[in-house]
């Protein structure tokens, strides 16, 4: 059985658009295939837009490993104490 297409329209701001077509270009597919390849993905449950971190997510991360490294923490009663709970 032949597989028919349908159109998906959403809208973006240019600059996105244009920098996610460089990046699939770049690695040598179309922004058309990596859309497509998301769908799939979020369909089979394989894919969780709230599984992303965000830079500054990254950024706090990195520093709360630096920080655990050279043993800048605090307990789970200190943190409660400087949020006064």
């Amino acid at each position: 059985m032949a597989t028919t297409t349908t159109r998906v329209l959403f809208n973006t701001t240019e600059r996105i658009k244009t920098a996610a077509q460089k990046r699939a270009h770049t690695e040598g597919t179309n922004l058309t295939s990596l859309l497509n390849q998301a769908m799939l993905l979020y369909a089979e449950g394989s894919f969780d837009p709230d599984d992303f971190l965000t830079k500054e997510d990254m950024v706090s991360i990195r520093r709360g490993l630096k920080d655990a490294k050279v043993g800048r923490v605090l307990s789970q009663e200190e943190v409660f104490k400087a949020l006064n709970l």
